[in-house]
């Protein structure tokens, strides 16, 4: 993406798989269980596509893909439902990507590469296993893949959105998700910023239900960067 101005000091909003997938949900309208909830969603994300800058990793892309149009196929009526979805996803992904109207939207597309591998089997902090076991000692549902970190393709969106936050130094930089173990994640890369030139001290988690509140077209309240302390 293109260099900042040396006084450029507003924010840079990097998105998870979950971000695009329920801006895509919503648009397509095939999560009727959620979709109270995924239209205001649907809303914020909408505004902070045209408004604000904003950078989809490669890895949040080629996961998304994987979801939107690889799951839950509908085989009585594949055709339609292929056109409908791939309709969606241009005019609400590839037009912001790729049309001059909207400068700001950006893919990253330097690789994670071997940080996002060296990430994936990096031993997990101690302040980190504790809070993982203190979140999952107190759910009330199991999953078999829980309690986990970096798993799939989030060791490569972490990595890529440390890329951008160092190409941003000066800048805030928001990796926002809905994913709570990803939350995890950054903060325990905040934390190692302290010692370890690799992790940029910009970088920050925004939950997506928060949203609302940094966008400055929003009316929110409070401006808060949304973070937990292990």
């Amino acid at each position: 993406m293109n260099s900042p101005t040396e006084h450029d000091k507003s924010s840079v909003y990097i998105v998870d798989t979950s971000v695009l997938y329920t801006y895509l949900a919503g648009e397509a309208n095939f999560q009727p269980d959620r979709k109270n909830e995924n239209k205001n969603l649907q809303s914020q994300i909408s505004y902070l596509f045209k408004n604000e800058t904003v950078v989809v990793p490669n890895a949040s892309l080629v996961e998304m893909l994987g979801q939107f149009f690889h799951e839950k196929i509908d085989l009585s009526n594949y055709d339609n439902w292929y056109r409908t979805r791939r309709a969606v996803f241009s005019n609400c992904i590839i037009n912001y990507l790729y049309n001059s109207d909207f400068p700001k939207v950006t893919l990253q597309e330097k690789p994670g590469g071997m940080m996002a591998a060296q990430m994936g089997y990096e031993k997990i902090s101690k302040q980190a296993v504790k809070q993982l076991n203190r979140y999952f000692t107190n759910k009330k549902k199991t999953y078999a893949r829980e309690p986990k970190l970096l798993d799939g393709a989030d060791a490569s969106i972490v990595s890529e959105a440390m890329i951008t936050a160092g190409e941003n130094q000066g800048r805030p930089c928001y990796l926002v998700s809905r994913d709570m173990w990803l939350q995890f994640a950054i903060e325990d890369i905040r934390r190692r910023a302290q010692l370890d030139q690799r992790f940029p001290r910009n970088l920050e988690f925004l939950q997506i239900w928060s949203l609302g509140k940094k966008l400055s077209g929003k009316p929110a309240g409070k401006r808060k960067i949304v973070r937990r302390t292990l």
